[in-house]
């Protein structure tokens, strides 16, 4: 099921960026030097204190950014002879870009897509 959530790194970084959907996840608990991921049949907004944030699916994020920035991302299989991984490609309007990064798996490539799609963000706003 953790798979479907975002990194607590992309989630601060998506707090930041005015992302503020209800989720079913949070990262409330700071256990070792790492924030742990809890699952609620509740959803919850963001808390503005410290470092505690929600946990928003990876569906959600991806559905954020399409909504709000119109960008599209995802990732695709490639596969060539007996080996395969994964390419990201990234939609603007009329502006596509592609990243031939090779990823082991689609979870990795799917992270990753949520990675830079936060960057472009960033980007535009700085």
């Amino acid at each position: 099921m953790k798979d479907h959530f975002v990194t607590y790194e992309q989630a601060l970084a998506l707090k930041e960026l005015g992302f503020d959907e209800p989720c079913f996840g949070k990262y409330d608990t700071h256990i070792a030097d790492r924030w742990v991921l809890s699952i609620s049949p509740e959803e919850r907004q963001f808390q503005n204190t410290n470092k505690a944030c929600i946990a928003p699916l990876k569906s959600q994020v991806f559905k954020w950014f399409r909504d709000e920035h119109d960008l599209e991302c995802s990732p695709c299989a490639v596969i060539q002879g007996n080996k395969k991984w994964y390419n990201i490609s990234i939609i603007q309007i009329s502006n596509i870009s592609n990243l031939y990064d090779k990823y082991d798996s689609y979870e990795e490539a799917e992270s990753v897509c949520i990675d830079k799609l936060i960057e472009l963000i960033k980007e535009k706003k700085s």
